[in-house]
């Protein structure tokens, strides 16, 4: 949990986009100093990126088809 947090924080330093690269830096980091092999850090903090980019594209989906079909609608 201590982990989490210290990330999160270290996320809102405005040096990259989205504090991705500084999330993974510093959970390998901080996961490292709690005794975790760098190896199994970098795979926790890598894995949530394709649930991420699935979520993204299918909002993206459903957000473009309603823009359509409102778009697509009679005015009147």
């Amino acid at each position: 949990m201590t982990v989490v947090s210290l990330m999160q924080v270290v996320m809102l330093v405005p040096l990259s986009v989205g504090g991705i690269g500084l999330r993974d830096v510093s959970f390998v980091v901080l996961a490292g100093m709690f005794g975790v092999e760098t190896n199994k850090a970098i795979a926790a903090t890598i894995a949530p990126y394709p649930i991420v980019i699935f979520y993204a594209v299918v909002g993206w989906l459903i957000s473009s088809r309603l823009v359509k079909s409102r778009v697509s609608e009679p005015l009147g």
